[in-house]
């Protein structure tokens, strides 16, 4: 093949030599990558990269040259994607000028038939400090093949305009529906263009002192179906001089014959003034609908700290048979003392559809410097209403509706406490970009990480910060959010009061799960006066490419509303048994035509937890809530939840078994979704906060043969003793392993006395007797399947009468009896549903019950006798409470290592109001 064709059968293309801008050698014929283009020299551009054969990703662009004369060279375009499948390269990045002025960034590779576009290069960076010199602009988006939205790939994003006095212009994001060749670095041929969605335009280059560089526009959808990219966002004004302003928001891409346009770019922002003042950016064009679909919205206008924020974009038209035409977009806010950004025309329907609402003008300081509506979109001709017209419009009123303010799950795997937010279920936050395990399961090593398209959401779609919010690992699950709007009672009952409620929605791949989002308005009495609801965003709306899109409902408030319930629903329908819930959202907003109204402060919940001088926690192994309540293989469990208080609304964070123990000590999953051996935390914990406050406490372990046992042996396992995966502990002198690491048989005589008794004590079964195990032999491992697929009663039995030892030990023990408060915890890692089995799913829904002696009853607060509380707590609500119970000042907690237990809600159902 190389002798015939001077290219091998199978194989990588060779790159081009470094500073000579040659191209890239082309991939084997049938299965290789191009290589990378050569950078290139003074003067010389960046060489092209090398197109793949059938199967194979294409070659990088080399980087430009820095210009010997005039402006810098530009870099190499990416070379094509295999034809059948493989995803283009991405354009070199651009080169620094002899002049100042940046060279441009090199133009995304053109994908395969199956495959997406290639990012383009990024501008290079100009002289900051001469004036009039421009940023390189970025590269245009490489376009995707032909069925690229059959798997996930689109078109390419544009690259990054370079920054510059004047900031560079962002890359046109790719379109969709462009087959690659099979020859050569640059050409493609025009395919049978089908499905896609366009590519993101890149944002503009940050301006020193001058113009901000406009976003690129978003790619055009495939010819039948596809949704038009986004336009991307202005460049930034750094310092601000007579004449400069924020960029121009890129507009939104054209849809194809089926789907929606995309959405305008922001507007650039511009900073605090040194010389002169400058405007914000006006937002980009929401881009149109060609036949179904609707327009889409326009971009909101830049904010200027020293001048009027940027206007909104114009909403895009609607199909030419039918849709809706995009909302205008929303006025920048304006900074203390100055004007408020106007708000966007609404985008008009053209034969049966809505006309687009005008856009909101930003919020404002002061009433007289509020920008101006946006007017509204006309109707269709055959049938549609015109749109609602933008008024001035509060901030937004949801706390964190962002979800910056937390600590992300590290696996994505784990739910999480959302501050500021009640939930249901385990919903979780990920941070853009965390890798997504394989396989989640309880063995001691980790499953590898899948490929990134194949994963969680890799980058925040515009506007977006860090987070967003998902499902989380099993289940159904939901957050909501009380909104208190009694300060605009008056207006509310004109009846003429607007409402928008809107987020950005999303999920992954071909995976039904879906998030929705609701306001229900209520009035003094908690009646409900009337709801509002978000379209969802379905597999079908996404073509199954993994990311958000926008949604929003407007409408006017009914009459007596006092407050509004915003619930954002995480619907679970993924068809893989093991369930993991991947619908998702992000930048929440609720906001209502009142100005006058802000939103509430982020605080800590409150604390009814009172002070305990022994805590012990005791937790059990693998059984949900409706495999223990009720069970005839539990009776001294169940003669416990006829006698002390439970909960009924508890879950647990994740699975397997053993984050769910660390994260109690730590405030976190630690990325961990196996069971590993210690230590495998190095992190602050529980054990390192009581020592420094000194907190005595011990982990104790059936079946350890000697204090601080660390290796395995017999019945006994180091799982037993969460405390020594920390490197703290583990990594600790043996003296003080042997005074914390204690086998079970420690426990009777340190309850002796109060002040041998540890202050929080940890009781851990063996695998006979924790409700999990045996399955170290094929019978035991028989029998647990067994009982997973029927009853899930495997050795439910054992862990009863277990429970009944300890209970009844610590409660006939001279420190239970003493005038203290003490209490006992009782509850189960997770549910039966590991989730790696994929064995039914019962959501992680596990029991509790709280034991306190009469002390804690008659001097501590706590309640006493039979009750069930249905607050919502999690493992996170542990931890909290054993920090509050455990200090030495009443109602703080003695530490808080994360948000997850800073913010989680105490058990305060198990201590009076």
């Amino acid at each position: 093949s190389v002798a015939l064709t001077g290219r091998p059968l199978i194989g990588n293309g060779t790159p081009g030599g470094a500073g000579t801008g040659a191209a890239g050698a082309p991939g084997g014929w049938l299965l290789g990558d191009g290589g990378a283009g050569g950078s290139g020299a003074n003067g010389v551009p960046g060489g092209p990269g090398g197109a793949a054969g059938l199967l194979g990703s294409g070659g990088t662009g080399g980087a430009g040259g820095v210009g010997a004369t005039g402006v810098g060279r530009a870099g190499g375009q990416g070379g094509n994607g295999g034809l059948f499948f493989g995803n283009a390269g991405a354009g070199g990045g651009g080169a620094v000028g002899a002049d100042g002025n940046g060279g441009g960034g090199g133009a995304g590779g053109t994908g395969g038939i199956f495959g997406g576009g290639g990012v383009g290069g990024t501008g290079a960076m100009a002289d900051l400090a001469t004036p009039n010199v421009l940023g390189g602009a970025g590269g245009s988006g490489g376009a995707s093949g032909a069925l690229s939205g059959l798997v996930g790939a689109g078109g390419g994003t544009g690259g990054v305009g370079g920054a510059g006095h004047i900031g560079g212009a962002g890359g046109a994001g790719g379109a969709a529906g462009i087959a690659g060749s099979l020859f050569g670095g640059g050409a493609g041929t025009i395919g049978g263009s089908v499905v896609g969605a366009g590519g993101a335009g890149g944002d503009g280059g940050a301006s020193l002192g001058g113009i901000g560089g406009s976003g690129g526009s978003g790619g055009a959808g495939g010819q039948f179906a596809g949704a038009g990219g986004s336009g991307g966002a202005g460049g930034l004004v750094l310092v601000p001089v007579m004449g400069s302003s924020g960029g121009l928001g890129g507009g939104g891409g054209t849809a194809g014959l089926w789907g929606s346009g995309g959405s305008g770019g922001a507007g650039g922002a511009a900073g605090a003034p040194i010389a002169a003042s400058a405007p914000g950016g006006q937002g980009g064009l929401g881009g149109n609908a060609t036949l179904f679909g609707s327009g889409g919205a326009g971009g909101t206008g830049g904010f200027s700290a020293s001048s009027t924020g940027g206007t909104g974009g114009h909403g895009g038209i609607g199909g030419a048979l039918l849709g809706d035409g995009g909302p205008g977009g929303t006025g920048a806010e304006g900074a203390p003392n100055l004007g408020s950004g106007n708000g966007g025309i609404g985008g008009s329907a053209r034969l049966i559809g809505n006309g687009g609402n005008g856009g909101n003008a930003g919020n404002a300081t002061m009433v007289s410097l509020l920008g101006g509506p946006g007017t509204i979109g006309s109707g269709g001709i055959l049938l549609g209403l015109n749109g609602i017209p933008g008024l001035p419009m509060s901030p937004n009123l949801l706390v964190n509706g962002s979800f910056e303010i937390a600590t992300p799950s590290p696996s994505g795997t784990s739910s999480v406490t959302y501050p500021g937010w009640s939930v249901s279920g385990t919903p979780t936050i990920i941070e853009y970009g965390t890798p997504r395990v394989s396989y989640v399961l309880g063995v001691s090593f980790p499953f590898p990480d899948l490929p990134s398209f194949l994963g969680f959401p890799q980058t925040s779609p515009p506007g977006a910060g860090a987070n967003f919010g998902g499902g989380g690992p099993v289940a159904t699950s939901s957050i909501s959010q009380t909104v208190d709007l009694s300060g605009a009672s008056a207006k509310i009952n004109t009846g003429t009061t607007p409402y928008t409620l809107s987020g950005l929605l999303g999920g992954a791949l071909i995976d039904p799960s879906s998030t929705s989002l609701q306001v229900t308005f209520l009035n003094s009495s908690g009646a409900v006066l009337g709801t509002g609801s978000t379209t969802s965003v379905s597999a079908l709306d996404r073509l199954g490419i993994t990311g958000f899109q926008p949604r929003s409902v407007s409408g006017t408030i009914p009459v007596g509303t006092t407050q509004a319930v915003v619930t954002a629903t995480f619907n679970d329908s993924n068809p893989i048994t093991n369930h993991y819930n991947n619908a998702y959202a992000d930048n929440l907003s609720f906001t209502v035509g009142a100005p006058g109204l802000t939103p509430a402060a982020l605080t800590v919940p409150t604390s009814n937890v009172g002070q305990l001088e022994h805590v012990f926690l005791i937790m059990m192994e693998n059984h949900g809530f409706t495999d223990i309540v009720g069970s005839v293989n539990a009776p001294y469990i169940n003669s416990l939840l006829a006698t002390y208080g439970s909960g009924d609304n508890v879950y647990a964070n994740s699975h397997p078994s053993a984050p769910n123990y660390f994260r109690i000590l730590g405030g976190s999953d630690f990325g961990l979704t196996y069971n590993p051996n210690p230590p495998s935390i190095n992190a602050p914990s529980l054990m390192q906060e009581m020592d420094g406050a000194g907190i005595s406490w011990a982990n104790y372990a059936q079946s350890m043969p000697y204090p601080g046992a660390l290796v395995s042996t017999g019945e006994y396992s180091t799982f037993q003793i969460p405390a020594a995966q920390y490197s703290y502990v583990y990594n600790n002198t043996v003296a003080y392993q042997q005074q914390h690491l204690l086998p079970l048989t420690q426990l009777a005589t340190d309850l002796q006395n109060s002040s041998t008794t540890p202050r929080f004590s940890w009781i851990v079964a063996n695998n006979a007797n924790d409700m999990e195990g045996p399955v170290e032999s094929p019978l035991g491992i028989l029998n647990f399947a067994g009982s997973q697929l029927t009853s899930h009663q495997y050795n439910i039995a054992a862990g009863d009468q277990f429970l009944q030892q300890q209970v009844s030990l610590i409660q006939s023990s001279n420190t239970w009896n003493a005038n203290e408060s003490n209490a006992i915890i009782i509850t189960w890692d997770e549910d039966y549903n590991n989730l790696g089995l994929g064995i039914g799913n019962q959501g992680n829904h596990v029991p509790m019950i709280v034991i306190p002696n009469q002390y804690a009853v008659t001097s501590g607060g706590m309640l006493s006798g039979q009750f069930v509380t249905h607050e919502y707590y999690d493992q996170y609500s542990v931890m909290s409470t054993i920090e509050y119970a455990l200090s030495p000042t009443a109602g703080v907690p003695f530490t808080t290592l994360t948000f997850n237990d800073m913010y989680a809600k105490p058990m305060n159902g198990f201590w009076t109001p």
